[in-house]
């Protein structure tokens, strides 16, 4: 019996790899009993993993076969155009390979079949630039240790990034994807590119970014694509960097998409981020023509809100010409009234002039320089600077702040309503205050919930004709009649467009 078992043994030939449906006899120095090809990098060496690749790439070339990596390890940087000649794989399979060094794919042609990188662990850097896949690519589970390089590339057919991990970011910067791409990347370490880029019938999100991490959607055309607001919130590149005029051409971009998959939550929410970025461009431009190019690196002193600016620059024109320092500037304003008693007209245009002068015009020149300027040329200096590119965007800027916190740019017509109360609760105290409000008995009404009565009934233009203004109330009664209309016009106008508009 003993002999025999000696004999079935002696008939089991050699010993074959550990690794599942690999024939290849184990390596010597491999603990766990795998091939050249599987075992782990500390038990090979570059030379020698490459010179196997050789072989097996030559034999692949005359059987004309697949080329299957499944599982390789490969030690060292591997170009497979420089090292081993290969540019065109017919089909290739490099799932669960891990690459220990740079792996380098540029120019590479993956034809026929699909080219699989299902869970490849990439160490170092992977250069896919220019590569062409004519089959599916399928990156699923894949991890990009480092930058992953997907520049110029061309998907022919469907490619999958689900569940990919890109720890230092990648870039699809004018790749071109002609069927469904499937990018849901399960984490995100920085930078993700899409520039100039056509997303079509695609499917993004969710990214899983890190705290810093930032999409890059310059110049990409989105189209039919299935993306939402959640993946994508306070990670806008350009937004993060203050490029405010391509951010809003991000989110119009976006909003566009969100309305094509109907997605109209988060169409309102880009629509408002649109309006939001163009607000800021405006900001952006008064400080790039008063601060110059560099104003970002400019202190907070400097790029702070307007009003804040403008108080500054006030409050030192005062410090400087108001406040008493020195005899002369104790003098100053003593003669000042004294001249204000014999010519009050003259010493306003002059102080007018030096108002223009020291803070609107910003001019260089002192106030003592006793320059006489008549009525129609201050007229004519502050319509010219008005009309100026700095005072256009800064008009433009107030304009837009204001309509975003009325209304929300159309977009939040509930806010309206806080606008309307506080008008009426405002003018109910002016008529406390200015004018009076009778009854048709001309009695004087002193209650203020009277008044606060007929301050809505004028608000709405109802008109009941129980209550009715005297004097200097008449006109207060029209303004607030008036802001009324306007309201209630412009909540129809937004409601409407909010919810059946679309």
């Amino acid at each position: 019996m003993a002999e025999l078992q000696k004999d079935k043994m002696n008939q089991k030939g050699p010993a074959k790899c550990a690794y599942e449906r690999c024939s290849r006899e184990p390596l010597k120095t491999s603990k766990g009993g795998l091939c050249i090809f599987h075992a782990k990098a500390e038990d090979k060496s570059e030379e020698e993993i490459k010179g196997s690749l050789r072989d097996y790439i030559s034999e692949i070339k005359k059987k004309d076969s697949d080329y299957n990596f499944s599982g390789f390890v490969f030690v060292g940087d591997i170009d497979f155009k420089k090292d081993f000649g290969v540019t065109v794989f017919q089909k290739a399979s490099f799932a669960g390979a891990v690459f220990e060094g740079e792996a380098n794919f540029l120019f590479t042609w993956f034809y026929n079949d699909s080219a699989t990188f299902f869970k490849a662990f990439f160490k170092g850097s992977a250069m896919f630039q220019s590569a062409f896949f004519e089959g599916g690519a399928f990156f699923e589970k894949t991890i990009f240790k480092r930058y992953a390089n997907f520049v110029w590339v061309r998907f022919k057919n469907v490619v999958s990034f689900e569940g990919t991990i890109f720890r230092e970011g990648t870039s699809f910067e004018q790749s071109e994807f002609h069927k469904r791409a499937i990018i849901s990347p399960g984490y995100t370490g920085e930078v993700i590119k899409f520039n100039n880029v056509i997303l079509e019938n695609s499917s993004l999100g969710p990214f899983n970014f890190a705290e810093k991490a930032l999409i890059d959607f310059r110049h990409t055309r989105i189209r039919n694509t299935d993306l939402r607001r959640e993946y994508l919130e306070d990670h806008i590149l350009q937004e993060e960097e203050r490029e405010f005029s391509e951010a809003k051409e991000i989110y119009l971009a976006l909003k566009n998409s969100f309305h094509t998959i109907g997605r109209y939550d988060d169409e309102s929410w880009a629509s408002i981020k649109e309006k939001d970025m163009e607000r800021k461009s405006f900001w952006c431009a008064l400080k790039e023509k008063e601060l110059g190019e560099n104003w970002k690196d400019r202190g907070l002193k400097d790029c702070s809100h307007p009003v804040i600016l403008y108080s500054e620059r006030i409050a030192k024109y005062l410090w400087n010409y108001w406040l008493p320092t020195s005899w002369k500037r104790i003098k100053r304003p003593l003669s000042y009234k004294a001249k204000n008693l014999l010519h009050p007209v003259r010493c306003v245009r002059g102080e007018v002039k030096n108002f223009i002068s020291s803070v609107t015009m910003d001019r260089k020149k002192k106030l003592r320089e006793k320059v006489e300027l008549s009525w129609k040329e201050i007229f004519k200096a502050l319509v010219f600077y008005l009309k100026s590119p700095r005072y256009r965007s800064s008009w433009k800027y107030f304009k837009s702040t204001f309509l975003k916190y009325l209304y929300g740019w159309g977009e939040r017509p509930w806010r309206i309503f806080g606008w309307c109360g506080g008008v009426i609760v405002l003018f109910s105290f002016l008529y406390c205050c200015i004018g009076e409000i009778a009854t048709k008995g001309n009695d004087q009404i002193v209650s203020y919930w009277n008044k606060l009565y007929f301050s809505g009934v004028t608000f709405t233009a109802l008109g009941y004709g129980d209550y009715y203004p005297v004097g200097v109330a008449k006109v207060t009664a029209f303004t607030e009649s008036f802001l009324g209309v306007v309201l209630i016009a412009l909540f129809i106008f937004s409601f409407a467009r909010r919810t059946a508009g679309r």
